[in-house]
């Protein structure tokens, strides 16, 4: 039995990796939830299975290493981080769009401290990184296949790859593991074929991140080479071939970034996207990110021990948000920064403890060959390509943050280092009876295992799988019925549940003509507000979406309950201002309403979408001197021209001469639309200008290309216009 257990789990070891390719269609967010729920399973059997060995065989024992040691600690850390977060189930649990939390970083270490226990000689390691490449070269394939146009790419730019991730970022670092992974499988297969096709592989993967995009992730690469050259020139006295080589790779790389950042502006630069991307590499261009991180440090100062906990970043968002973020997205869950999000999420604790798990690998790394002068030159590669990835890994997480593929392999290369550096072994209880072992350890280990299984992940599974079945129902009523049903699973996804539940009621019951229904629908909203509400108190979120739903339903003034509730929250968010604005004026109180989306203007000018919000203001409460002036520069009429909403207004409004003035702009700017001609003729008439009307429509007949139907339809407007005339 225990050569089958240690069979299993050595296959539960090797099969975390392949998470790679699973897409679950059938879930919320596919490219998360499956990916990440079938870790966290297979995690959990490879657990139980390493305990059973453990108690059983000491051979199975872990063994102490400061990475080991450090990041046990971590782990306590960011308990007490989670405890004393404003949402503590969150921060446990995460989201379906995330996936992360407390629960996402415990199975990180467990991997870790399974894989590193189990895989105990360099012949396991070797097959194990070999397995690593055969799947990376799986997905470089696809990813080349997306890169010629055989396959689709779910998200970003046409040419950004994206694999089977869903996100080229995602992709880029999958890349960079999978190229260092090569390369260490290269270093010491002593087949010469296999050491070629490796090493073939490992410039497969790395080109294949300039074909991701991602602009973090090149620098990773770049200061990861640095790191293995510098390494490799400072400690390679014993080798002095691979020294020199070091050493003039280093002035080679200087000369290469120095020469393309002196042709940044050049055709050939611009006219290639990869390039053309990386050539816009700089500090101005990292605008938004910086004033992210700037409000990040706020929420640090605030909570600067233990920090706010796992998936917390929001009310940081919100309670110090800046206008200036206006434009961007609206809701960032991340501070897009791994310094800034560790210092968030855990404090200067769990900072330094994350970056102390970083430091004692490299340590480690820099340690042995401290001690050793006569290692190997094959030891020496290794251990300067484990240092130059943990370099690039940083780099690269300086910029965004990670997912459950990069724990994955963050946790090979900790394990990687730990077991080739670990000395001491842990000494733990051991069952020396076979028959205790089998006959009692063995079942209660099993039936942990399925409760474990069940309680962390079926019913996440299932309200992920519902939410989908959910959102595919042809009616109101199937839908209802989905959501309640879905919100029964008790899941860490209910936040998500409800708010897909609220957008569905705010257009629910602009088609429900009963009062009952309505009464049934709104009743439902408000239990499942409160729910929500209790589940995670102080965050603006559902109060703005609730808020939202309402308006959406013609129920400004209950609309108003919830802004005004939100606007306690995040006192300065743009939207908001903008949404109580708006709905101030709906109720009639014109003044208050004008002076909400002045200030969310006037908080940041240089926002042109603010203005034309302010403006469309102006129009309802008829300040038109007002709107005069905010559309009089250049800039700002070129914008108005191209903002449809003030279309709409000034026609409501009757303002026929203003419309009319972005309507005749609109068409010089470009004269082969066919419906900026149509709408003109429309406003033209409405003006009382049937004659000029007609006249437009003659000469768009000669001067624009139109269909067969669009000719038609003019030559029938400017029938009915002739009549009317008469």
């Amino acid at each position: 039995m225990q050569s089958i257990i240690r069979s299993l789990t050595l296959a539960g070891i090797f099969a975390v990796p392949a998470v790679v390719f699973i897409v679950s269609e059938t879930m919320f967010f596919p490219y998360i939830t499956g990916k990440n729920f079938t870790f966290r399973i297979l995690v959990e059997i490879i657990t139980v299975g390493w305990l059973i060995l453990a108690l059983r065989d000491v051979a199975y024992r872990p063994r102490w290493s400061w990475v080991l040691g450090v990041f046990g600690v971590l782990l306590v850390s960011m308990f007490v981080s989670d405890m004393l977060s404003p949402s503590t189930q969150k921060s446990f649990m995460s989201n379906f769009e995330r996936m992360d939390g407390y629960v996402t970083l415990a199975h990180t270490f467990l991997y870790f401290i399974v894989t590193a226990s189990m895989l105990t000689t360099q012949k396991l390691w070797q097959q194990f990184f070999g397995w690593n490449v055969i799947l990376a070269t799986l997905l470089a394939g696809y990813g080349i296949l997306q890169a010629t146009g055989q396959a689709s790419i779910s998200q970003g730019a046409s040419w950004r790859i994206d694999g089977t991730l869903g996100n080229s970022t995602y992709m880029a670092i999958y890349m960079l593991f999978s190229a260092v992974i090569a390369a260490l499988y290269a270093l010491r297969t002593p087949v010469v074929e296999r050491k070629w096709v490796a090493g073939i592989l490992a410039l497969l993967f790395t080109v294949l991140i300039f074909q991701t995009g991602t602009r973090g992730t090149v620098l990773g690469l770049l200061a990861g080479g640095g790191t293995v050259a510098l390494f490799l020139a400072v400690r390679g006295r014993s080798i002095p071939r691979v020294r020199n080589i070091a050493s003039g790779v280093l002035i080679l790389g200087v000369v290469l970034v120095g020469s393309f950042m002196a042709l940044r502006n050049t055709a050939l630069v611009q006219e290639t996207p990869m390039l053309q991307r990386l050539s816009q590499i700089s500090l101005s261009e990292g605008g938004i990110r910086f004033t992210n991180w700037g409000m990040a440090w706020e929420g640090v100062k605030e909570r600067p021990i233990f920090g706010w906990g796992h998936e917390s970043f929001n009310y940081v968002f919100n309670a110090y948000y800046d206008p200036a973020m206006y434009g961007a997205e609206e809701w960032y869950d991340r501070a897009h920064n791994i310094i800034f999000d560790w210092l968030v999420q855990g404090g200067f604790v769990g900072a330094t403890l994350y970056f102390g798990l970083i430091g004692a690998a490299l340590y480690l790394l820099t340690r042995q060959s401290r001690k050793d002068e006569t290692e190997t030159e094959t030891e020496l590669l290794t251990r300067a390509l484990l240092a130059g990835l943990l370099v690039a890994y940083v780099v690269h997480n300086f910029f965004v943050f990670d997912n459950v593929v990069s724990y994955i392999y963050f946790a090979i290369i900790l394990a990687y280092i730990h077991t080739t550096h670990a000395r001491e072994e842990i000494h733990l209880p051991q069952v020396r009876d076979e028959r205790t072992w089998s006959h009692v350890v063995v079942p209660i280990a099993g039936v942990a295992l399925a409760v474990i299984i069940f309680m962390v992940n079926v019913p996440g599974i299932r309200t992920a799988q519902n939410l989908i079945t959910t959102l595919m129902a042809p009616d109101i009523t199937g839908r209802l019925a989905g959501f309640e049903h879905t919100l029964t699973q008790g899941s860490f996804g209910n936040q998500e549940v409800r708010e897909q539940l609220l957008q569905f009621l705010g257009k629910a019951v602009a088609a429900t003509t009963s009062e009952e229904g309505k009464t049934m629908l709104f009743n439902v909203a408000e239990r499942e507000i409160g729910a929500q509400i209790a589940e995670k108190p102080g965050d603006a979120r559902i109060y703005i979406l609730a808020g939202s739903m309402y308006r959406s339903a013609g129920i400004p003034a209950k609309a108003l309950q919830y802004y005004n509730e939100a606007l306690k929250l995040t006192p300065e968010k743009t939207t908001l201002k903008q949404e109580l604005g708006m709905t101030h004026i709906a109720l009639g109180d014109t003044e208050k309403g004008l002076e909400y989306l002045k200030d969310a203007y006037e908080k940041d000018t240089s926002k042109m979408r603010a203005r034309m919000i302010y403006a469309l203001g102006t129009i309802y409460v008829r300040k038109m001197d007002v709107y005069d002036e905010l559309i009089a520069d250049e800039a700002a009429f070129a914008a108005a021209v191209d903002t449809d909403f003030l279309y709409q207004a000034l026609y409501e409004q009757k303002d026929f001469t203003r419309v009319r003035a972005l309507y005749a702009a609109r068409l010089a700017r470009d004269p082969s639309v066919f419906d900026t001609w149509k709408n003109l003729a429309v406003v033209i008439y409405n003006s009382g200008d049937v004659a000029e009307a007609i006249a437009l429509l003659t000469s768009a007949k000669e001067q624009a290309t139109f269909t067969v139907e669009q000719q038609e339809e003019i030559d029938t407007m400017i029938v009915e216009l002739q009549k009317e005339k008469k």
